[in-house]
Protein backbone atom coordinates (compact mmCIF):
# COMPACT_ATOMS: atom_id res chain seq x y z
CA UNK A 1 0.00 0.00 0.00
CA UNK A 2 2.95 2.28 1.02
CA UNK A 3 4.56 1.40 -2.63
CA UNK A 4 1.24 2.55 -4.66
CA UNK A 5 1.08 5.38 -2.70
CA UNK A 6 4.28 7.03 -3.40
CA UNK A 7 3.79 6.09 -7.29
CA UNK A 8 0.29 7.89 -7.29
CA UNK A 9 1.11 10.80 -4.78
CA UNK A 10 5.05 12.11 -5.77
CA UNK A 11 6.07 10.16 -8.98
CA UNK A 12 3.20 11.08 -10.96
CA UNK A 13 2.36 14.30 -9.13
CA UNK A 14 6.26 15.13 -9.80
CA UNK A 15 6.77 13.69 -13.36
CA UNK A 16 9.74 16.14 -14.05
CA UNK A 17 11.35 16.05 -10.75
CA UNK A 18 14.64 14.81 -9.90
CA UNK A 19 13.65 12.07 -7.50
CA UNK A 20 15.45 8.73 -7.26
CA UNK A 21 13.19 5.90 -5.41
CA UNK A 22 14.57 2.62 -3.98
CA UNK A 23 12.09 0.30 -3.15
CA UNK A 24 13.15 -2.34 -1.10
CA UNK A 25 11.04 -5.43 -1.22
CA UNK A 26 11.46 -7.70 2.35
CA UNK A 27 10.17 -10.53 3.32
CA UNK A 28 7.74 -9.76 5.67
CA UNK A 29 4.56 -11.23 6.45
CA UNK A 30 5.83 -14.44 4.71
CA UNK A 31 6.19 -12.64 1.33
CA UNK A 32 8.93 -13.97 -1.45
CA UNK A 33 10.34 -12.34 -4.31
CA UNK A 34 7.13 -13.79 -6.20
CA UNK A 35 5.07 -11.24 -4.39
CA UNK A 36 6.84 -8.29 -5.48
CA UNK A 37 4.40 -6.60 -8.36
CA UNK A 38 7.42 -5.55 -10.81
CA UNK A 39 4.94 -3.31 -12.56
CA UNK A 40 4.38 -1.25 -9.35
CA UNK A 41 6.59 1.21 -10.55
CA UNK A 42 6.95 1.79 -14.44
CA UNK A 43 9.09 4.89 -13.58
CA UNK A 44 12.84 5.21 -14.71
CA UNK A 45 13.02 7.29 -11.45
CA UNK A 46 12.93 3.96 -9.26
CA UNK A 47 14.88 1.02 -8.54
CA UNK A 48 14.20 -2.03 -6.87
CA UNK A 49 15.64 -4.23 -5.32
CA UNK A 50 15.17 -7.99 -2.99
CA UNK A 51 16.72 -8.41 0.32
CA UNK A 52 15.81 -11.50 1.82
CA UNK A 53 18.18 -10.77 4.84
CA UNK A 54 16.74 -7.30 5.32
CA UNK A 55 20.07 -5.90 5.04
CA UNK A 56 19.01 -2.35 3.97
CA UNK A 57 16.81 -2.16 6.57
CA UNK A 58 18.84 -3.55 9.61
CA UNK A 59 21.18 -0.77 8.63
CA UNK A 60 18.35 1.97 8.49
CA UNK A 61 17.43 1.01 12.08
CA UNK A 62 20.68 1.40 13.09
CA UNK A 63 21.44 4.72 11.71
CA UNK A 64 17.90 6.43 12.80
CA UNK A 65 18.24 4.37 16.01
CA UNK A 66 14.71 5.03 16.51
CA UNK A 67 13.45 1.89 15.06
CA UNK A 68 13.25 -1.35 17.91
CA UNK A 69 13.05 -3.68 14.83
CA UNK A 70 13.91 -3.85 11.22
CA UNK A 71 11.64 -1.43 9.51
CA UNK A 72 9.13 -2.58 7.00
CA UNK A 73 6.69 -0.29 4.96
CA UNK A 74 8.71 2.44 6.19
CA UNK A 75 10.19 5.26 4.47
CA UNK A 76 13.32 7.38 4.80
CA UNK A 77 14.17 10.25 2.73
CA UNK A 78 17.33 11.97 1.97
CA UNK A 79 18.42 15.29 0.12
CA UNK A 80 19.99 15.60 -2.93
CA UNK A 81 24.03 15.67 -1.35
CA UNK A 82 23.50 12.73 0.20
CA UNK A 83 25.97 9.62 0.04
CA UNK A 84 25.61 6.38 1.18
CA UNK A 85 29.46 5.76 1.54
CA UNK A 86 30.21 3.91 4.84
CA UNK A 87 26.93 3.60 6.00
CA UNK A 88 23.28 5.84 5.48
CA UNK A 89 23.27 9.53 5.80
CA UNK A 90 21.45 11.22 8.42
CA UNK A 91 17.87 10.97 6.60
CA UNK A 92 15.69 14.41 6.59
CA UNK A 93 12.78 12.57 7.50
CA UNK A 94 11.48 9.37 7.96
CA UNK A 95 8.71 7.49 9.19
CA UNK A 96 6.56 4.36 9.47
CA UNK A 97 3.99 2.95 8.08
CA UNK A 98 3.87 5.06 5.30
CA UNK A 99 0.06 5.00 4.91
CA UNK A 100 -0.30 6.71 8.27
CA UNK A 101 2.35 9.03 7.39
CA UNK A 102 1.37 10.36 4.28
CA UNK A 103 0.74 14.24 4.71
CA UNK A 104 4.33 14.40 6.81
CA UNK A 105 5.99 12.36 3.55
CA UNK A 106 4.14 14.98 1.21
CA UNK A 107 5.19 17.97 3.02
CA UNK A 108 8.60 16.65 3.11
CA UNK A 109 9.31 15.92 -0.47
CA UNK A 110 7.69 18.90 -1.32
CA UNK A 111 9.51 20.66 0.28
CA UNK A 112 12.67 19.26 -1.62
CA UNK A 113 11.00 19.54 -4.69
CA UNK A 114 9.42 22.79 -4.91
CA UNK A 115 11.67 24.33 -2.57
Amino acid sequence: MGASWVRNNILEKYPDAPISVYAVWVPQLGASRGDVDVGLFDDERVRSYWDPQELAGLAIADDVEAFEFTPWDAYTLYGPDARWEDGPPEPIDWAMPVVSETDRLSQSVEGLVEG
